[in-house]
């Protein structure tokens, strides 16, 4: 909360003042860098010296609220006074002694209003003391939750289908039997004779028979179920339901209301919530607010406590030093005094008063006027040479962003981080932000265009490199083997690795911040990043070059074949296992079902 009034109390405008002002103003300009204004309130002229004090005031309430609300507990036979009040709001919560405190605290309890009881039946079970059971509706029982009630259980060897496939027969109902079948094996011929005799002989032949094991029929009876595909139920014994456990088979319980005493005694019962509330003012001559660096400071104000005191309730009056600020602490007061009620009253409360000693300044120098306050053994400029020259180098640095020009406004916005004035400390962050990020664009241009030079000029150069040089594609080119006709790949292979590994390189160095390289020209970003990504670019070709030397870039050969099996390993994983997926929900279902 903030308060404004006027408070202007002229103070003489002596040697003494005037001397005290360009002290404080100096100190000022000497706290900044970067400036032409070096001492400048030797030449000031002093026209305005008024003191206008800042208060900050802090009062805080401890309130005691209460109010009724009705309330029961079983009657379990005890003698209750005779009934003095009927309604709510024949009870006065304030003719009661309840708790107090003399310290701020937070805290609620509540208490019985004597005279208020009386005994009345209870709704919840007429009377009765029970009430029916919620979990089995009075049956006293409850469905099995093993089997749903059925008091049967699908038999898990067969599925419930009552039998299983012969093993056998595999569930045909036929197998193969083996036998002797008689043949000719071979013809004699006798001499002179032109037919011959045929030689008989036995070879192993196979037909079909009924099963013997299931008689034809496939199958055999479970012999866990016995055919039935059902066992009964373990749980229930086959009945289908169970001994409410809630209960115990009573289909009654204990009603909660009255706890089984058939009757509640009613009362009023008195809430009390103490509770404490802190409320916080600052008050400033509006002048002040031109000047945001002590305004802004709000809690941060170091002064003199002019006054402090606690009573019971603070009335009008309590502070009388001031007129203007006697007013203004007897409506604060009276603000929290509004909130006292029939149901909320206050207990005590706490007041204190700082006083921050502020003169308000205002001077010419060169024929223009400024002012500031001090405060604190400190000046707080608010409009002064050195915060128009501030104004001046900001705009001038926004003119010159963009370009060849922004290095001239790095430059501009570090003279303007040195001037430190306080209204313009966003202005001069976001202006940074600016230069830094076209600095950084500088430098990943340099890195782009080096990249694009490589990938067009240094890469042909490369696969005639690996094409005519390479000892492995030699020899696969010497033996002229189809086995080795995959390496005729290698050359385009080892131009995708180096291409990939370009545009990696590239990725990786515009993630660098450059904007705090010095560099005499816009230029030498540019330079500086074709400069590093060149570094970086021969690094990888010279690896390369050396991994073809020593023939170990035939892995290279591979790496798309490779990364081929990797992959369909994996569609073929996925399949197998939606398959198993498909089979484990068709076992589920039958097993359920």
């Amino acid at each position: 909360m903030e308060e404004r009034y006027i408070r202007r109390e002229v103070l003489a405008i002596d040697q003494a003042a005037r001397d005290r002002v360009r002290d404080y103003v100096n100190a000022y300009a000497a706290s900044s860098k970067g400036h032409p204004y070096a001492n400048y309130g030797d030449d000031i002229k002093l026209e305005t010296y008024e003191l206008c004090p800042i208060y900050v005031v802090s009062l805080r309430t401890q309130y005691d609220k209460r109010y009724v609300n009705r309330g029961y507990y079983p009657y379990k036979g005890i003698e209750i006074p005779p009934r003095k009040f009927f309604h709510e709001s024949d009870v006065d919560v304030w003719s009661y002694q309840l708790r107090t405190t003399d310290q701020f605290t937070d805290d609620e309890c509540s208490f019985q209003v004597p005279g208020s009881q009386h005994v009345e039946i209870c709704e919840t079970c007429g009377g009765k003391g029970e009430v029916t059971c919620p979990t089995c509706d009075g049956r006293g029982r409850v469905t099995c939750s093993n089997c749903g009630g059925s008091g049967t259980l699908r038999c898990s060897s067969c599925g419930g289908r009552g039998s299983s496939s012969c093993s056998y027969c595999g569930g045909s109902g036929h197998r193969q039997e083996s036998y002797q079948e008689r043949c000719i094996v071979s013809t004699e011929y006798k001499e002179g004779s032109a037919f011959g005799t045929p030689v008989y002989g036995y070879r192993t032949a196979y037909r079909s028979v009924t099963c013997s094991s299931c008689g034809g029929s496939g199958k055999h009876t479970c012999s866990s179920c016995g055919g039935s595909g059902k066992h009964t139920c373990s749980k229930c014994g086959g009945r289908g339901d169970l001994l409410c456990t809630t209960c115990n088979g009573k289909g009654k319980v204990t009603c909660k209301t009255c706890q089984g005493y058939g009757r509640n005694v009613h009362a009023f019962y008195i809430n009390q919530k103490l509770y404490s509330v802190r409320d916080k003012s600052y008050f400033h001559d509006p002048r002040v607010r031109e000047v945001a660096e002590i305004y802004d400071q709000k809690g941060n104000y170091r002064g003199t406590r002019v006054f402090d005191f606690a009573a019971e309730a603070l009335g009008q009056g309590v502070f009388s030093e001031e007129r203007e600020m006697a007013a203004r602490m007897d409506s604060f007061i009276a603000k929290h005094a509004g909130e006292s009620s029939s149901g909320n009253h206050i207990l005590f409360q706490r007041a204190d008063i700082l006083r921050v000693d502020a003169w308000w300044v205002e001077y010419t120098y060169k024929g223009k006027r400024y002012n500031g306050v001090i405060s604190d053994d400190y000046f707080y400029a608010g409009v002064s040479p050195i915060s128009e020259y501030s104004d001046k180098i900001i705009k001038e640095a926004d003119k010159s962003l963009g370009g060849t020009g922004t290095l001239k406004a790095r430059k501009l916005v570090e003279q303007a981080e040195d001037l430190g004035v306080y209204d313009n400390r966003e202005k001069v962050r976001k202006l940074r932000e600016l230069v830094e990020k076209h600095l950084n664009t500088l430098s990943k241009l340099g890195t782009d265009l080096m990249f694009w030079l490589i990938a067009l000029f240094v890469t042909p150069f490369l696969y005639n490199f690996y094409d005519r040089l390479n000892p492995v594609l030699r020899y696969a080119h010497f033996t002229n083997d189809p086995l080795w006709a995959p390496y005729n790949w290698l050359p385009a292979i080892q131009c995708v690795i180096f291409l990939v590994l370009l545009l990696l390189a590239k990725m990786i160095l515009n993630e660098v911040d450059h904007s705090g390289d010095r560099h005499v020209s816009v230029f030498g970003f540019v330079l500086a990043g074709m400069g590093l990504y060149l570094l970086v670019a021969v690094g990888i070709l010279a690896v390369l070059l050396g991994l073809n030397y020593l023939g170990v870039s035939i892995v290279t050969t591979w790496v798309g074949y490779a990364a081929w099996r990797v992959l369909r390993f994996f569609l073929l994983a996925v399949v197998l296992i939606a398959a198993l997926l498909v089979e484990l929900v068709k076992w589920l279902w039958g097993l359920i079902f």
